[in-house]
């Protein structure tokens, strides 16, 4: 059931974590970054837990264990202890892991968003950075559209069959492919993303082979390819039906008593996630 939330307790480091940064809002950035650097942190540790639980079949015992090796070594970390606490929790009611029972939806206070930006304005790329905040966007958001989003949140009233045949006339990113996309927005107007359109997808589904093999082949010869498999890593997160967005919320729970949701109720939920 719902709890009040508390805060955990924390282990001290070395020093304080208290310092005088500078002046005006110097120490509003350096907690702006510090909190965009958990987004990735988080976000690593989300793609770790779920390459070892959906890739190598690991279960949340096993999970739980290679965490808590993991805090003993060269990875030792407040994240990497706490999501060996979350792993090991087990739901008091149904006796299963409390973090399979969490939706894998992760939520957002907009910190992630302003390192993001502000790497922008500055001119440093903070790719992994991006990727954590889009990848959150896309917990929340994976059956809408960019436009389409765009389109409710500013009264646009976009007809995106009109937007795809404007682009197929004469705009830079013209292409063979926006005939089809037309062809999917006239048949189906709502379409949530043309990626859920049969023919479409049919089509992107029969040359994923190819495109994973060319992104394994980037990653094997040290080459860069990071919108190549940045769009992949779209594809195979569109079409999961379980995102590990799951772990981060309760990450977000534990240090910061933000609640989750369940799969198995409604309501918002608290854990005092430190062990007994």
């Amino acid at each position: 059931m719902a709890a009040t939330p508390t805060l955990p307790t924390r282990t001290a480091g070395p020093g304080p974590c208290l310092a005088y940064l500078g002046p005006g809002a110097a120490g509003h950035f350096v907690k702006m970054a510090h909190n965009g650097i958990e987004y990735a942190l988080e976000q690593l540790l989300a793609e770790s837990y779920d390459l070892l639980h959906r890739g190598l079949g690991l279960d949340f015992e096993e999970l739980a264990k290679v965490f808590t090796g993991y805090n003993q070594g060269l990875l030792k970390s407040y994240l990497v202890e706490i999501t060996s606490h979350i792993l090991n929790r087990r739901d008091e009611h149904t006796g299963q892991p409390l973090v399979a029972l969490i939706q894998d939806v992760a939520g957002q206070k907009g910190t992630g968003i302003w390192t993001s930006k502000a790497a922008l304005d500055l001119g440093i790329p903070v790719p992994t950075i991006d990727i954590a905040v889009a990848w959150r966007h896309l917990s929340a958001l994976k059956e809408e559209r960019v436009l389409r989003r765009a389109s409710e949140v500013y009264d646009y009233n976009l007809d995106l069959a009109t937007v795809t045949r404007v682009w197929r006339g004469g705009c830079i990113i013209r292409a063979a492919l926006l005939e089809d996309i037309l062809a999917a927005y006239r048949d189906r107007p709502d379409l949530p993303n043309f990626l859920l359109h049969p023919d479409l997808g049919r089509k992107v589904a029969g040359r994923q082979g190819d495109w994973r093999e060319v992104v394994k082949a980037a990653i094997d010869w040290g080459l860069p390819a990071p919108a190549l498999m940045a769009s992949l890593a779209y594809l195979d997160a569109y079409r999961s039906r379980r995102l590990p967005a799951n772990l981060i919320q309760a990450q977000r729970d534990y240090f910061g008593a933000h609640t989750y949701e369940r799969v198995d109720r409604d309501g918002a939920f608290h854990t005092d996630w430190l062990p007994g």
